[in-house]
């Protein structure tokens, strides 16, 4: 019985000498110990005065409700060990098969995609390019309430002459913190309807059918937004050619991940490694 309890002092001993030095104990639940030590390592050194202490309070709240419930979870499902590993190495299994293909699919893809490819796939495909917003060619500009040249932006911007257009792209690229212009290329509206505000059109179809032009005053910017050509129905090949090369590599890719599969897989049979009792 001495012995005994000499051997369990001294590893109680251990387990006190382990905590203390990880510093005080500032949370206890079913025998596991949350120190400062541990609580430091959790919280962002960034963090000061109240930030801070608010910080720990919630980590500290945080671990005290995950150990009780991982208590009572161990407690209730005593294979949890067994039941987890296997789903470990299921998963580890799926990783490296995925991260295995995915580097041969990667040596072996051919990235190369023509505008013909581009074109008939557009062509035979066309029913996926039905457009559920307006697709617009537009001006955005968005500037200080006190930056200069304001009224003169406010008629170059709503001009169709070539030379006032140019003075009002010079003279945002130079002031505006904001600045759309691109008379080529088409955007989905919604992305340029982000950066306005929000009051700035109350009618979206009208001011696009319409192809309207509005300055707009904010509390300390003024916006100016002009839709010069709004396209519905189906959206442009031009569009939609990064997109349609997206999609034509993915099913190169599907394809190549099967056949690189089979071959594998034939490999190991042609080669004896599977055997079947």
């Amino acid at each position: 019985m001495a012995v005994l309890f000499l051997l369990n002092s001294c590893s109680g001993d251990k387990e006190a000498d382990k905590a203390q030095a990880r510093g005080k104990v500032v949370a206890e639940v079913y025998g596991k110990q949350l120190t400062e030590s541990d609580l430091d390592e959790m919280v962002d050194p960034r963090l000061e005065g109240l930030d801070k202490e608010m910080r720990r309070t919630a980590l500290i709240e945080n671990w005290i409700t995950q150990q009780i419930v991982l208590h009572k979870a161990e407690s209730e499902l005593p294979n949890a060990d067994q039941l987890i590993n296997e789903k470990i190495e299921k998963y580890k299994t799926s990783l490296l098969m995925y991260e295995y293909e995915k580097r041969l699919v990667q040596k072996h893809l051919d990235t190369t995609v023509s505008d013909k490819e581009i074109a008939e796939y557009y062509k035979e495909n066309i029913d996926d390019f039905e457009l559920d917003d307006y697709l617009v060619r537009a001006i955005l500009i968005k500037a200080p309430k006190d930056a200069e040249d304001l009224d003169k932006v406010n008629f170059w911007f709503r001009s169709s002459d070539s030379t006032n257009l140019q003075e009002m792209t010079e003279w945002a690229e130079l002031n505006a913190d904001n600045f759309y212009y691109d008379n080529e290329s088409w955007l989905m509206y919604d992305e340029i309807q982000k950066m306005l505000p929000q009051e700035m059109v109350l009618n979206k179809k009208y001011f696009i059918v319409n192809k309207l032009s509005r300055k707009y005053e904010g509390e300390n910017y003024v916006y100016f937004f002009r839709i010069l050509n709004f396209r519905t129905g189906i959206s442009p090949l031009e569009f939609e050619k990064n997109n349609i090369k997206a999609r034509i590599l993915q099913l190169r890719i599907t394809k190549l991940r099967d056949k690189l599969r089979k071959e594998i897989i034939e490999d190991a049979y042609n080669n004896e490694k599977v055997l079947r009792h």
